[in-house]
């Protein structure tokens, strides 16, 4: 499972993503208060979520 955030401000957003451990699962992204910053941040969370989404599943014990 993935959780993501978003530190809304003003004029930039930032979002971030950690998994069910608390691991980051990719690096923050910068977007501005814009109508494009918001379509490239919704973006990023689809390419997120596409590229996580073939990952095995891993259990232990």
């Amino acid at each position: 499972m993935i959780y993501t955030g978003v530190d809304i401000a003003k004029a930039d957003h930032l979002i971030g993503a950690i998994d069910e451990h608390g691991a980051k699962a990719c690096r923050p992204m910068a977007s501005k208060n814009t109508e494009a910053g918001l379509e490239r941040a919704v973006a990023w969370l689809e390419g997120l979520a596409e590229s996580l989404a073939w990952r095995p599943r891993v259990t232990t014990g």
